[in-house]
């Protein structure tokens, strides 16, 4: 490819010359904007890495033993089609709490489990705004 700009650059004649030029800067510009794409695109999904954990620890700066957290809506990929989560979302939040035996969960929709609900959380993911569910809680805690 180097090779025919080359041509097309180097040419005698001016035409072909000026041609050259032009496919030259607009093979460039494409890179540029699909590069600059990509570069956000990879921007977003490490705030969305960064933020759901630093949320979750505001709303719990200390986790029970043997806690289980259960997440919906936690995004595989963004808009683009980028992998958020490199080495999965439950370590993020092991690493963050520092803590090997949390147990993280994520689901299409909430699981209703009746054993364990004192160290049981949900949270509910909205792009980056992660919102606890303690109203799933108080209705299972009326159920059992």
């Amino acid at each position: 490819m180097g090779n025919v700009f080359a041509d097309g650059v180097y040419a005698r004649n001016r035409a072909l010359r000026s041609a050259g030029m032009i496919a030259l800067l607009a093979v460039v510009c494409a890179y540029g904007v699909d590069l600059y794409g990509r570069n956000q695109d990879m921007y977003r999904a490490g705030q969305i890495t960064e933020a759901i954990p630093a949320r979750v620890q505001q709303l719990y700066p200390v986790l029970p033993k043997e806690a289980r957290l259960v997440f919906i809506g936690v995004p595989e990929y963004t808009l683009r089609g980028t992998l958020v989560y490199i080495t999965g979302f439950f370590n993020a939040l092991q690493i963050a709490y520092r803590d090997p035996t949390l147990t993280v969960l994520k689901w299409n929709k909430f699981p209703l489990w009746l054993d364990g609900l004192d160290r049981t959380l949900y949270f509910q993911v909205d792009h980056r705004k992660v919102s606890e569910r303690t109203d799933l809680i108080r209705i299972l805690q009326e159920r059992a």
